[in-house]
């Protein structure tokens, strides 16, 4: 009598029996079978296949849980947003009557009724027949399309011959909105359009680039007021780039070099300036490092190999339209001759606005991603964007979008006109919409003091605090109380950040005053209280003292008495209180001291 185990392994499956076969009375007797699935989807089955690396069960499990999140915090926002525009008569019947706007309990909700959810732009007649709702713009709408280019009143999709969407017309309003009246519902529409992308919001410590100690960084956005030739030199033209601030004030003028001109005046360009510290503390502009980065679409003449060999990788050069030279390595040699690529341009200047030429690229840092790449879509898109809204003095996204689609109706919004940028955009769209509404004099709501109290209360019943402070935008004339409450307190709303208190170590003096009790042993213990962050004012402030209190001052040589005393401790006698508390006001305003400029301050040098 032996027993064998069967297995059937396969990609997604794993099949098996257990088999008891007699070999004296030939007889097989099945003792189990079975299979176990693997459930995988496609994009997994075919990462398993690739060979590539499947993601945890607990790392799937967070990224599911992100999504919920992000889809439930999306509903509540909307909710309170259906409230706030309930209380301005501004949805129209046939969304109003599907939405709860009070619980049994008598708190507001703003929800969709059970089973039921109902687009905003379209109501539907006796007959079921769907009709879209803000015809008579999407009129005006057409004839635009049409006085710009009467081929673009149909675009192709898919082979075939399409209307322009009626959703378009919510970027005809938003654009409208911002010199021109528009209706109730309208504005309400737009305003929930922003919910649903709203772009990126930077925290506090996210995308800032750490401070090096003894240097001060700074990032500003420069806009080029003229564009000079100024000479050529080894078949490279000399260019002269003034740039300027909102105020028109000059920042900044540096050489470019290229074999044509490729900065035009009124191009937005991001400026980083690094200034180095000196002994005493005070900035040396002679070492400030300007680089400029930029994103520009250039072709590549000439893709070739180089002597220079590395260990798994070959070393090519990239031959750029412009003259320029970029070093790269990989296992095989592209093929980018005579294509078009985003590249990520870094290039370093002095205070005369000369090329610093340093390191193997010599000054200038050109960088080829990936087309998907976070940090090119952001920098791209907001590069577009910026252009146009200075051009255009206009402000936010939807005019630039509109423009756009004036020009090729036959192009992807999301994800192609607009893909990664930060909230601002959207911040200013909105605000200025308010602003421009409220200046028609067409919508007094906006300006109703009781309804604004009435929607503060509304939203927060429980939270006397904000509330205040929400009233307290009545007096201001620079605020808008009802732009201020949609825009900051429910659309464009960010929560701070969580602290991982697990992470804060226990402070080894301070205790809770309670006593608890331990559930598996039963003993009694005091549970320790968490040390303070080290980024709170009050513990840098400790830092400082504790500083002071242990710095020793050592004279490496004195005479006493006709003695010559060697390393004497003077602490005691130079340290005094005041001269501490003065010490304390000097190091509180400076973000790194050396030793020499310590005694020099203390009048020991």
């Amino acid at each position: 009598m032996k027993k064998i185990l069967g297995l059937d392994l396969g990609t997604n499956s794993i099949g098996w029996a257990l088999v008891e076969i007699d070999d004296v009375n030939k007889i097989v007797r099945i003792i189990g079978l079975g299979s176990r699935i693997l459930s995988m989807d496609a994009g997994e089955i075919n990462t398993f296949e690739t060979g590539g690396k499947l993601p945890s069960t607990a790392a799937q499990r967070t990224t599911d849980r992100t999504t919920r999140k992000l889809n439930e915090r999306f509903l509540l926002r909307r909710d309170r947003i259906h409230c706030v525009l309930n209380l301005l008569n501004a949805l129209p019947e046939h969304y109003k009557v599907l939405i709860d706007f009070e619980t049994e309990k008598g708190y507001k909700s703003g929800k969709f009724k059970k089973g039921i959810e109902v687009k905003f732009a379209y109501t539907k007649d006796e007959k079921g027949k769907s009709h879209f709702l803000f015809m008579d713009s999407y009129k005006e709408m057409l004839e635009e399309f049409k006085t710009m280019n009467p081929s673009l009143f149909y675009f192709k999709k898919n082979g075939k011959e399409t209307r322009i969407p009626y959703d378009w017309t919510q970027y005809y309003l938003r654009k409208k909105a911002l010199k021109e009246e528009i209706s109730k519902e309208e504005l309400a529409w737009i305003i929930l359009s922003f919910n649903q992308k709203r772009g990126y919001e930077k925290t506090i410590g996210q995308d800032e680039k750490k401070q090096k100690e003894g240097e001060l960084s700074e990032i500003f956005i420069g806009k080029v007021k003229s564009v000079i030739e100024i000479g050529i030199k080894e078949d490279q033209t000399f260019y002269e780039i003034i740039l300027v601030d909102e105020n028109k004030n000059e920042i900044y003028r540096y050489k470019e070099e290229s074999s044509f001109q490729i900065t035009n005046i009124d191009d937005l360009k991001e400026v980083e300036v690094i200034s180095k510290y000196d002994e005493e503390g005070n900035i040396n502009n002679k070492n400030t490092v300007y680089t400029i980065k930029e994103i520009r679409n250039l072709k590549i003449i000439d893709v070739k190999y180089t002597d220079r060999k590395s260990k798994e990788n070959i070393v090519f050069e990239v031959a750029l339209e412009t003259g320029w030279i970029k070093e790269q390595q990989s296992r095989f040699l592209p093929k980018w001759k005579d294509t078009n690529r985003d590249f990520i341009i870094k290039t370093s200047y002095d205070i005369d606005g000369n090329r610093i030429l340093k390191g193997s690229d010599k000054g200038r840092n050109i960088n080829a991603p990936k087309e998907e790449d976070w940090t090119l879509l952001k920098l791209k898109t907001e590069t577009a964007l910026s252009s146009f809204n200075s051009k255009n003095k206009t402000v936010g996204v939807a005019s630039y979008i509109y423009s756009e689609l004036l020009k090729n109706s036959n192009q992807k919004i999301n994800g192609d006109l607009i893909t990664v940028i930060e909230r601002k955009y959207y911040r200013e769209e909105l605000e200025k919409i308010f602003e421009r509404q409220i200046k028609t004099g067409k919508h007094p709501e906006l300006e109703d003091v009781e309804l604004y109290k009435k929607a503060i209360n509304l939203l927060y019943p429980n939270n006397e605090n904000h509330r205040n402070t929400l009233e307290s935008y009545l007096s201001s004339d620079e605020i808008t109380p009802f732009s201020k409450l949609i825009t900051e307190d429910v659309i464009l709303y960010q929560r701070d950040l969580k602290s991982k208190k697990s992470l804060i170590a226990n402070c080894v003096y301070e205790k809770e005053n309670y006593i608890k009790i331990d559930k598996k042993t039963g003993k009694e213990y005091q549970e320790s209280l968490k040390g303070i962050h080290k980024a709170n004012p009050l513990y840098q402030e400790f830092r400082i003292w504790q500083f002071i209190k242990r710095l020793k001052i050592i004279q490496l040589e004195s005479d006493e008495n006709n003695e010559v005393l060697i390393n004497q401790d003077v602490s005691e006698t130079i340290l005094k209180s005041e001269v501490k508390e003065k010490l304390f006001e000097y190091l509180n305003n400076r973000e790194f001291i050396t030793q020499s400029v310590l005694l020099k301050h203390l009048g020991l040098s």
